[in-house]
Parts: structure tokens; C-alpha cells; sequence
């Protein structure tokens, strides 16, 4: 320890040693009498002042050290916290993981454009909307319920996607009321969506399902994937996984679940 640091530590000490209460004195007075302990050159009451230094400055660093673990601890959850919703947002944490590892600027200003959108809202015009939605707009009982929320509560009920080429991939409701309502910037979330490409015989028709949000970048080639069909629940085979375009005529219908091939 430097010499500097260790005065320091010592003079702290001294002026914390007048701030010593009753009770502290008396547990020092009984602890010396206990190991038997009393001044040899000096009166006693500077003996007992000494004990009292060493136990106030102890008591003082024992809670310095208690908030600092306290800190620690809140700043890791904190940590975790942040970490969760990031987790939870695949698509600024794919954008994230470019920027470290390519680290150009092209990336790094459209990793923080998106955070920004999400913090500070964005412009309904910059929204781009896939043909597919625009060709197959809500029905009128979905949007009725969609309007009477937003009527008793001032909000958007579903929530605004948008991949990270500024795509709507959901909250197409949400898009429509807030266009109809005169809503200059809304509240987004960006995100992925994935669809699977598979055939219900080796060679046979392609047909395309939507992954669930917990299987995006779970899914390969060759993996069977139970799929709802019109004629009901079937097992279909994968034969590629692509990022959704809004290539589609209708909606998609959802995977299931996957049983993964043996690897």
C-alpha cells in the first residue's frame, strides 16, 4: 500500500474515532477486559481511544464494502435486464453482432438508427409495407375491436415490427388506426421473421409456413416440421429456411413445433 494512501486511510480513521457512540465504547471496554488487555506507558483512556479507532473504522469499511456489493449485485441484474430484451429482439442483436465483428460504419449507423426508432418513435411515413398486407387487409370484425380499443384507452392494442429494412412484418392494425387517426410517429419494435420452405414427400410440391418467434434461426434443411394444413395437422419435411420478403400472396399459416434431424 502507498505511503499516501495509507496516511489517508489513518487520518480518516483518527476523525472517525470521535464520532464513537456510548454503546461502541462500552463493547470495546468489555471486549479489552475479556482478552485481558490494558496500556502499559500511556493512561488508559488513550488505550481505550485507540480501541475505538480501529472498531468505528472497521464498522465504516465493513459498510463501504456491503454498498459495493449491493451495487454490484443491482448493476448485474440491470445487466441481465438489458440483456433480456435484447435477447428478446433478434433482430437489433444480429445487427449488434455485425457491427462487432465487421465493424463498419454503414452497420454500426443502421444498428443505432433502429435503437433510436425504438426509443424516440418513428415517422409513420418512412413505414414500408409489403404487398402482401396491402392485398389482404384485416377483417372488419378484427378491426372493430382494434378501433373500440384504441377509443377507450388512446393506445395501439398490437404492437408495430418492423425488420431492418424498415418493413412492417406486424401490427398491421395498429399501422391502419394510426394512419385513419392522423398519428405522425408511433411506438416500434424490430424484430425477424423466418419461413420454412418443405414438402409433405421427398421431391414433392413446396409449400411455405411462418416459424414462431422461438424457433427463428432453430430450423435447418432436412429438420420435420409438424405444420397446420388445410386439410388438417401434417409432418413435412424442410427443405430451406429463408428470411420473410412479404413474398406472399395470402398469409402463412405457422410450424408447429420441429423434430430436429440427427446431426
Amino acid at each position: 500500500m502507498q505511503r499516501i494512501e495509507l496516511h489517508s486511510r489513518i487520518m480518516e480513521a483518527v476523525k472517525l474515532g470521535d464520532w464513537t457512540g456510548l454503546d461502541d465504547m462500552e463493547f470495546c471496554i468489555e471486549i479489552a477486559k475479556v482478552y485481558g488487555c490494558k496500556p502499559l506507558e500511556t493512561d488508559v483512556w488513550n488505550f481505550y481511544k485507540f480501541l475505538f479507532v480501529l472498531y468505528g473504522y472497521g464498522k465504516v469499511q465493513g459498510k463501504r464494502e456491503e454498498r459495493a456489493r449491493r451495487k454490484k449485485n443491482n448493476t448485474s441484474s440491470e445487466v441481465a435486464k438489458i440483456a433480456e430484451q435484447l435477447n428478446q429482439n433478434s433482430e437489433i442483436c444480429h445487427l449488434m453482432k455485425m457491427v462487432i465483428e465487421d465493424k463498419t460504419k454503414k452497420t454500426y449507423n443502421s444498428a443505432l438508427g433502429m435503437l433510436n426508432r425504438e426509443i424516440y418513435g418513428t415517422d409513420l411515413k418512412e413505414i414500408k409495407i409489403y404487398p402482401c398486407f396491402a392485398e389482404n387487409p384485416p377483417k372488419p370484425q378484427k378491426m372493430k375491436q382494434k378501433e373500440q380499443y384504441f377509443e377507450e384507452t388512446g393506445a395501439l392494442q398490437s404492437q408495430i415490427i418492423l425488420d431492418s429494412q424498415g418493413y412492417l412484418i406486424d401490427g398491421y392494425t395498429s399501422y391502419l388506426l394510426a394512419r385513419a387517426h392522423g398519428i405522425q410517429r408511433v411506438s416500434v419494435r424490430y424484430g425477424r421473421r423466418q419461413i420454412v420452405r418443405a414438402s409433405h414427400t421427398p421431391g414433392g410440391k413446396m409449400y411455405s409456413w411462418e416459424l414462431p418467434g422461438l424457433l427463428i434461426d432453430r430450423v435447418s434443411a432436412g429438420d420435420r416440421a409438424v405444420v397446420r394444413t388445410e386439410r388438417g395437422v401434417k409432418v413435412v419435411t424442410v427443405a430451406a429456411v429463408e428470411e420473410y420478403a412479404g413474398n406472399e400472396t395470402k398469409p402463412l399459416k405457422r410450424v408447429i413445433k420441429v423434430k430436429r434431424k440427427r446431426r
